[in-house]
């Protein structure tokens, strides 16, 4: 009996100690927090724990108070700030001094990131001493003060943000790469002496700075630093920085000065530029500190500068590079330094107000473009060691008077003095092998151009009339024993004064339009060896009165003697198979023509509105004839082979024969084919088997 009790009581005693536990349990779920009636929040914790308990006095790893997340570092000496948490009416998160007399010395990434409602404060007395990354980035908050013991900020910690003003610690020796990166409503920023370098991005687009003063500390600015700061008006470079990054500057709308000191080195690509987009900079004067030791320009570096107006650059550096001054369209005057070697693609490009630009003995390379389009450049002196100039290097050098083809260039690329319409004479060096496409279009003050031996080839529209209302040149002399081979499509055309030019043995090939619209050639004598002529290649020359194909010339393009209208014969190479359309089209005083025995076929309108033609043979093994092939109202067509024949329209499958007696005879036969408004519109064609194949 005595047993039986004793094991009750126990029974009975543990009952009480787990309902005593459960109690417990149940009593602290109900200790939390609460928001209370003022937007802060309430934390009814004892000592601000969590849920999380302690023992032996050891710091929970996760603590949370007012709606902030906090975690214990690593070696457990202090807590970071990691993550808010959104308490519905909240409007101020405030960050402890410490928790469980555990200082709170970090706010860690992310935390705040796109805090869409509230403001973030910290208690008295606290001592954060570093902001992690993106720790505020894209959040609200229009106003922070940061504790003065802070003295790291992360990359893009409060980019995005609000601010419209920002003190930086005194403690922070660096800018951090996109710290206050597009803060469109900053206006204002502080930086205290202690800083030595401003990371990359920092400022960029901070559409509403307008001044800013970098401490005389600060040894380095990283690319796109103050990019897109659009109403930032003055900036004060101190001596202590060598290197100014990469679109450091760019699209600065505002600023109008810029004085470069002494000790920078190099100027990164497109750092003080703007996008065309945006209208263009409106920096008026840029100046190099006496003593500069300025090596290097980078591309782009001034480019859409518009309200430029000269600069000088400093001796040291060597090369300036692609774009570097395009589209300074208001800059006069340029001064290049002795020691320049390369003037880069565009470099000058669109600068239409430059009258002045010497360029140094030392330059040996002209880029492409380099000085394209600036119309108001008097004079051009190219250096004797120049032995590059690129494409459309002075293309559009209205201005220019006199330009001197230095002796070493082997070629002058296209478009190189396009349009240079007030220089009278280019004298082509005797070891240029190339003069290429359009090289020469619309100088319309040139008069004689004498061509070296040297000449291999000639390109498109390489003396061509463009544009210009006019061309002055009257004479082309290509020198004894010239190479040239072939002449390029429209290399004369619209060359209405030429009168002369002796074309040499060795050209073959004539191209498209290369002679039209020659309107003062009155003769001219092809090679000896000429196998092709190009479609309109002479046409509209009005005044040719004589032309001589050659025997070797086997093909002649489409309208190429088209109104050349005082050619009165013409004798057709045997090996020309096709008169294509228009060939001769309204050469309105021929009269005499002999076709080749291996004719083909005769084209539409090939020889249309000649009107003093009479009569014609068509070749044996002509099988086709074109509409209106020829004029109307002949009075002799002999066909050597009447039979076959049949007319038809071209979009119809019927067709007519033609009477074989009826064609044999030349009167009659020129009748269908040219009066007969019926047959003379039809397209012509023998069906007939060849009995001599």
């Amino acid at each position: 009996m005595k047993k039986q009790i004793v094991r009750i009581s126990a029974i009975f005693f543990i009952i009480v100690i787990v309902i005593a536990c459960v109690g417990c349990s149940i009593n602290n779920e109900f200790v939390g927090t609460q928001s209370n009636n003022n937007g802060n929040v309430n934390d009814n914790s004892n000592d601000g724990n969590n849920s999380e308990s302690t023992t032996n006095n050891v710091a929970p790893q996760k603590n949370y108070r007012h709606g902030i997340s906090y975690e214990l570092s690593e070696d457990g000496s202090y807590y970071i700030a990691t993550k808010y948490e959104y308490v519905n009416g909240v409007t101020q998160y405030s960050i402890a001094a410490e928790l469980d007399g555990i200082p709170v010395k970090a706010i860690g990434e992310n935390a705040f990131k796109e805090l869409n409602k509230g403001n973030v404060s910290f208690e008295e007395s606290c001592n954060i001493v570093e902001i992690g990354a993106n720790a505020f980035a894209n959040s609200n908050i229009t106003d922070i003060s940061l504790p003065s013991t802070v003295l790291k900020i992360g990359e893009g910690a409060f980019a995005g943000t609000s601010i419209t003003s920002f003190d930086i610690p005194s403690g922070v020796t660096e800018i951090s790469a996109g710290m206050l990166a597009n803060c469109d409503n900053l206006i204002n920023v502080y930086m205290h002496e202690n800083i030595v370098s401003i990371g990359e991005a920092a400022f960029s687009n901070c559409s509403n700075l307008k001044k800013i003063t970098i401490p005389k500390n600060v040894t380095s600015i990283g690319d796109r630093a103050f990019y897109g700061c659009a109403k930032l008006e003055t900036i004060k470079i101190p001596n202590t920085i060598t290197r100014i990054g990469d679109y450091t500057f760019f699209d600065c709308d505002a600023l109008t000065e810029v004085n470069i000191p002494k000790n920078i080195q190099s100027i990164g690509e497109y750092a003080f530029a703007f996008s065309y987009s945006n209208g263009g900079s409106h920096i008026t004067k840029v100046t190099f500190e006496n003593g500069s030791m300025l090596e290097e320009i980078g591309q782009g570096a001034f480019k859409n500068c518009i309200k430029l107006l000269e600069i000088q650059l400093p001796e040291g550096i060597t090369e300036i590079k692609k774009e570097t001054f395009y589209e300074c369209r208001s800059m006069i005057k340029v001064v290049i330094p002795y020691g320049v070697t390369t003037i880069g693609e565009g470099a000058f490009s669109q600068c239409k107000e430059l009258k002045e630009s010497a360029l140094p003995e030392t330059v040996t390379y002209i880029g492409d473009s380099a000085f394209h389009n600036c119309q108001s450049l008097e004079m051009v002196n190219i250096p004797s060691d120049v032995t590059y100039i690129g494409a459309y290097a002075f293309a559009y050098c209205k201005s220019a008077e006199s330009l001197c083809l230095p002796k070493g260039i082997t070629e002058i690329k296209n478009y190189a003095f396009c349009n240079c319409s007030s220089v009278s004479e280019f004298i082509i060096p005797s070891g240029v092998t190339y003069i290429g496409d359009n090289a020469f279009a619309d100088c319309s003050s040139i008069t004689e151009i004498f061509i070296p031996a040297s000449v291999k080839s000639i390109g498109s529209g390489a003396f061509a009339r463009v544009h210009s209302n006019s061309m002055a040149l009257t004479t082309v002399t290509f020198e004894e024993g010239t190479l040239v081979d072939s002449i390029g499509d429209s290399a004369f055309s619209g060359c209405q004064s030429l009168a002369y030019i002796n074309i040499p043995d060795a050209v073959k090939e004539i191209g498209k339009y290369t002679f039209s619209g020659c309107n003062s050639l009155s003769s001219i004598t092809l090679p000896s060896e000429l196998t092709s002529i190009g479609k309109h290649a002479f046409s509209s020359c009005v005044n040719l009165e004589e032309i001589i194909i050659p025997d070797t010339v086997t093909s002649i393009g489409e309208c190429a003697f088209e109104y050349c209208k005082k050619i009165k014969s013409v004798d057709i190479p045997d090996g020309v198979q096709r008169i294509e359309e228009k060939t001769f089209y309204y050469c309105e005083e021929l009269t005499d023509v002999k076709l080749p025995a291996q004719l083909i076929s005769i084209g539409v309108n090939a020889f249309g509105f000649c009107g003093n033609m009479k009569e014609i043979i068509i070749p044996y093994n002509c099988t086709r004839i074109a509409s209106n092939a020829f004029g109307i109202n002949f009075e002799s067509v002999i066909f050597e082979r009447t039979d076959g024949w049949v007319a038809s329209k071209s979009e119809s499958n019927k067709y007519t024969e033609l009477n074989s007696s009826e064609l044999a005879n030349p009167t009659v036969a020129a009748q269908y084919l040219t009066v007969n408004e019926y047959y003379r519109t039809y397209t012509w064609e023998n069906t007939s088997v060849d009995e001599k194949n």
